[in-house]
């Protein structure tokens, strides 16, 4: 029986990575462990394009993140009791926060593994994928380009996909949930540092404070898209440069092309991601604001002390909702806006390299 291949570098990057992430405080413990196991899956495939594009949305991320924490601090409360605001300390992910920022990433990089790596024990592999995993495999990126599609057998028949056809849909799945995550993490980040009001992405607009789930201003917008052709331009030189060496030769309008497509689609996506989140987010995700304090809370629930009486009143001002349903918490809008960008990304992106 053949055995699970381990990584080394894939595995001593995880492990550095979540202890950087800890002891720098943009990781709390359950962060910690949940990135470790996230960097380590999404990183041990021969497509290193796979995990080096969630380190770049890591490191760019949590940077982002501490870039005016004194303003943040100002406009935003934390929902739980905590030391500091979470921009002084990267953001204090928690494990749940990680697995939503990077789940249809993870999904992405295993599958492509199962399906066309052969490196892992068959008893590793899900009973349905069995029969499929050695239709074709990858070698070293010299076989095939990851973004076309070979016409000559059927991968899955009843899908009618063709061979090939779900490679290159993990590699754009992977693409469009980073652009998104990216997009939706740089307009919230420097979006509330905004010299003018954000607008309610609904009718009537209205002006809301900056922190406010769907809110939407002009600089927001801007590093949503900023974002999203970040993650397309370093996954795509990754992939059409370093990885996939057959790119370069079967893409017949050249790799130049093919980057400007992937660019395209990073920004598209990115914008796309942030648009969703906003609407989710100004529909389905509550936002409290204190009058007293001019905060909006973060974390999704008042802290108990301050819910003495119904309405959330409490001894350091009034909380009113302005927005939004209490259905979904931040890192579920995270995790379905992320999962239908990348389904997005997927259907467009077949389109663009369709020849």
């Amino acid at each position: 029986m053949a055995k699970t291949k381990v990584y080394p570098v894939a595995l001593a990057l995880a492990i550095l990575l979540s202890l950087h992430g800890y002891r720098k405080g943009s990781l709390a413990v359950s962060g910690a462990l949940a990135a470790f196991t996230v960097g380590y899956l999404t990183l041990a495939n021969p497509v290193s394009t796979f995990g080096t594009t969630l380190l770049f949305f890591y490191l760019v991320g949590s940077r982002a993140t501490k870039v005016g924490s004194a303003t943040k601090a100002k406009l935003e409360r934390e929902g739980e009791e905590k030391a500091n605001h979470k921009s002084k300390q990267g953001g204090q992910r928690d494990a749940w926060q990680v697995f939503c920022n990077s789940a249809t990433a993870v999904v992405a990089s295993v599958l492509f593994r199962l399906l066309y790596v052969d490196d892992v024990s068959p008893a590793l592999v899900p009973g349905f994928l069995k029969p499929h995993r050695h239709s074709i495999t990858w070698q070293s990126g010299k076989r095939w380009c990851l973004l076309l599609v070979d016409d000559s057998t059927s991968l899955f028949p009843w899908l009618g996909d063709r061979t090939g056809a779900v490679a290159q849909g993990c590699f754009l799945a992977m693409l469009g949930h980073f652009a998104c995550c990216m997009g939706d993490t740089l307009a919230s980040e420097l979006g509330i540092l905004s010299r003018t009001s954000p607008r309610l992405i609904l009718p009537p607009f209205a002006k809301v404070p900056p922190g406010t789930n769907g809110g939407q201003s002009l600089v927001g917008t801007v590093a949503a898209l900023a974002g999203g052709t970040l993650i397309g331009l370093f996954s795509g030189a990754s992939l059409l440069f370093f990885d996939n060496a057959a790119c370069q030769t079967r893409l017949a309008h050249g790799t130049s092309t093919a980057l400007a497509k992937l660019v395209f689609l990073g920004s598209l996506a990115g914008l796309a991601g942030s648009t969703i989140d906003s609407l989710l987010g100004a529909t389905l995700q509550r936002t409290w604001y204190n009058t007293a304090s001019k905060q909006v809370l973060v974390g999704g629930r008042l802290p108990k002390h301050e819910q003495a009486k119904k309405g959330g009143s409490g001894s350091s001002g009034k909380w009113q909702v302005i927005t939004g349903r209490d259905v979904l918490s931040n890192n579920a809008v995270n995790l379905v806006s992320s999962v239908t960008t990348a389904l997005l990304t997927v259907v467009v992106g077949r389109l663009l390299f369709s020849q």
